[in-house]
């Protein structure tokens, strides 16, 4: 009954003056202020341990204009027996996927452990968190990589009731290498891996970060405005879509 109230409102809302106002705030909002009720099902689970990433401190760095915090951890190599499964099934016309994995962390140190081939930062997509690219942390660490999983401005546990499409995020992600260096954690050559959004996000980054020397951008939209204001159809209240991929809505995890 109270979700019913609450769509009639935004229905409400929709059609009376200043809904493209309205509209418009809602495209910038961040993530991380929408109440968890206007999630839609997922589709896509992504399973592991709550606790897991309280392997690796949740560490913050001031960054802006416009101001916010942003909340990073760092995967340091190690071998750490990295296992994945996935199922899939359909319901009601649907398919689903489940996917989960387990390493045993903190991990045992390996070829790497005391001089990393270089970093890379990880950059999750919209309406996510860091969580969402752990899997790939893990994978790259074993190999040698120290990862940098990092909330996004307006997205996890970061700061920030406005997100820019890159406008400041960019910014902001130097901001992050600057706290890095200063803390001996920045190990050259220098790489970004981006899914979706953090995918349009990583190269707009590369062109404006020469400390960036690589990137990997999985399904990153093709055009913003077409993004932008191709609203998510699962989503009651309006919110950016995620041309080309599958959309992950997975719950937060806090320590």
């Amino acid at each position: 009954m109270k979700k019913f109230w609450c769509l009639s409102l935004v229905l409400l809302i929709l059609t009376t003056p200043g809904c493209g106002s309205f509209i418009a705030h809602r495209m910038v909002q961040a993530p991380n202020t929408y109440p968890t009720w206007l999630a839609p099902k997922a589709r896509v689970m992504l399973g592991f341990d709550p606790r897991f990433l309280t392997n690796f401190p949740a560490q913050f760095v001031e960054v802006g204009p416009p101001a916010a915090r942003l909340c990073y951890r760092v995967v340091e190599p190690a071998a750490y027996r990295l296992n994945c499964s996935s199922t899939n099934w359909f319901a009601r016309g649907r398919r689903h996927f489940n996917f989960s994995f387990s390493a045993d962390v903190p991990g045992r140190t390996n070829a790497w452990t005391g001089n990393p081939r270089g970093t890379v930062i990880l950059l999750h997509g919209y309406g996510l968190a860091q969580f969402a690219m752990t899997p790939w942390a893990i994978r790259l660490a074993e190999d040698g990589w120290r990862c940098v999983l990092v909330d996004l401005r307006g997205h996890g546990r970061s700061t920030g009731k406005t997100i820019y499409f890159g406008l400041h995020e960019t910014r902001d992600l130097s901001q992050l290498l600057d706290a890095l260096a200063r803390n001996g954690q920045l190990r050259e050559p220098l790489a970004a891996l981006g899914e979706s959004y953090g995918a349009a996000l990583s190269l707009r980054w590369k062109v404006a970060e020469p400390r960036v020397s690589n990137v990997v951008a999985i399904a990153p939209y093709g055009s913003l405005s077409n993004a932008v204001l191709n609203l998510c159809a699962e989503f009651p209240c309006p919110c950016p879509a995620e041309a080309g991929s599958i959309v992950v809505h997975v719950p937060i995890l806090r320590e």
